[in-house]
C-alpha cells in the first residue's frame, strides 16, 4: 500500500501473517489500521516533524522514522529540569519518584514503594498526589493497566 494512504488509517494488511495470528490470539492484534494513522496525529498535535515512511526492498523492510523537536533548555537530567521549573516545591522523594517513572510509565504506587525503599505506600501516595496536583504527573487508564504521563 502507498505511504500516504497506510498514514490516513483505515486499512490493514498485515505484512506477516502468522505474526498478526499469533498476536491476535494474545489479545494484541487487530485489523483496523489504526496505529499508523494515530502516530500521525500524534505527531500533528505536538507540532513534531511529520513522520517518514519508506518501503525498501532487498531485504523487504518498511521503515518508520520518527523526529522529535527538542524542548528549549532540556537536558537529559530529570532533577535539573524539574528543580528548574519548579524552584523548592519537589523534595528528594518526588524526584526518585519521577526517575523510576520515567524507566517504567506503567508501574504501579505500590511498585514504586517498593523500589524507594524505606517509604511505605501512603508517603509514595502522598508524594505522587503532590506531583499531579502541581501539573508534573498525570495519571491515563486504571490504577493496575494504567500508565504515568510526565507533564514536563
Amino acid at each position: 500500500m502507498p505511504a500516504d494512504i497506510v498514514m490516513n488509517g483505515g486499512i490493514s494488511d498485515p505484512r506477516n501473517m502468522i505474526l498478526h495470528q499469533m498476536f491476535s490470539y494474545l489479545g494484541f492484534g487487530e485489523r483496523a489500521g489504526s496505529g499508523l494513522y494515530m502516530i500521525r496525529s500524534v505527531w500533528e498535535n505536538k507540532s513534531w516533524i511529520k513522520p517518514e515512511l519508506k518501503d525498501r526492498l532487498n531485504p523487504n523492510r518498511t521503515i518508520l522514522t520518527l523526529y522529535m523537536k527538542k524542548a528549549k533548555n532540556y537536558t537529559n537530567n530529570y532533577p535539573n529540569n524539574y528543580t528548574n521549573n519548579y524552584p523548592n516545591k519537589l523534595n528528594k522523594i518526588q524526584l526518585q519518584i519521577i526517575e523510576i517513572i520515567k524507566e517504567n510509565p506503567t508501574i504501579t504506587a505500590k511498585e514504586i514503594s517498593e523500589k524507594v525503599g524505606n517509604r511505605g505506600l501512603p508517603a509514595i501516595k502522598w508524594n505522587l498526589k503532590q506531583l499531579k496536583e502541581n501539573g508534573i504527573l498525570e495519571r491515563k487508564g486504571t490504577t493496575r493497566r494504567g500508565m504515568w504521563i510526565i507533564k514536563i
